[in-house]
C-alpha cells in the first residue's frame, strides 16, 4: 500500500519521526530564540538519539539546560548561537561518552562523530545546510548537489 509516491509504512515512520522527535525540536528552538537551520538541526538529531523528554538524563532538553548554565544564556537571551551551540555539542559529546542513559554505554561513545560533524558545521559557517558541505567527524564527504 503507497501514500503517493511513499510507501505507508515510510510514512508513518516520517509522521512518527516529525510528531516525536521534530516538534520538541522546533519547539525547544522557539523556546531558546535558535533561528538557523543548524541549530533545530543539532536539537532534532539530540532529540532522534537521546531523547526529546526532560525525562531523558543524556536528552536534548537536559542537554539545554546544561549548556544555558554554562553559557550564562540563550540566543533569546543574547548568547550567539554558535557560541550556544560550540558548548551544546562539546557537552553533548560527554554525554555520548559517558551515558547515564540504561544501555548506552556501548553504542553512544562510537557515535560522537555526529557531534563533531555538526559542530565542524558551525565552525564553516554552513548554519543555513545549503550545498557543499563537507561533513567531517571521521567522514570526508562533500555533498555538492543533494538533488542529484
Amino acid at each position: 500500500m503507497k501514500t503517493g509516491r511513499i510507501p505507508l509504512a515510510r510514512a508513518i515512520q516520517l509522521t512518527f519521526w516529525h510528531d516525536d522527535y521534530l516538534t520538541p525540536a522546533l519547539t525547544m528552538a522557539g523556546q531558546i530564540g535558535a533561528k538557523t537551520n543548524l541549530g533545530v538541526e543539532n536539537l532534532f538529531d539530540t532529540a532522534l538519539m537521546m531523547g526529546p523528554a526532560t525525562t531523558d538524563c543524556d536528552g536534548m532538553p537536559t542537554i539545554v539546560k546544561e549548556t544555558t548554565k554554562a553559557v550564562g544564556g540563550t540566543p533569546a537571551t543574547d548568547v550567539s548561537e554558535a557560541t550556544f551551540f560550540k558548548q551544546y555539542n562539546t557537552i553533548r559529546i560527554k554525554h555520548m561518552k559517558k551515558p547515564c542513559t540504561p544501555g548506552r554505554q556501548d553504542d553512544w561513545p562510537d557515535a560522537v562523530g555526529r557531534a563533531q560533524a555538526l559542530q565542524k558545521l558551525w565552525d564553516t559557517g554552513h548554519t543555513g545546510l545549503g550545498p557543499s558541505i563537507t561533513i567531517a567527524g571521521g567522514f570526508d564527504i562533500t555533498i555538492s548537489n543533494p538533488h542529484r
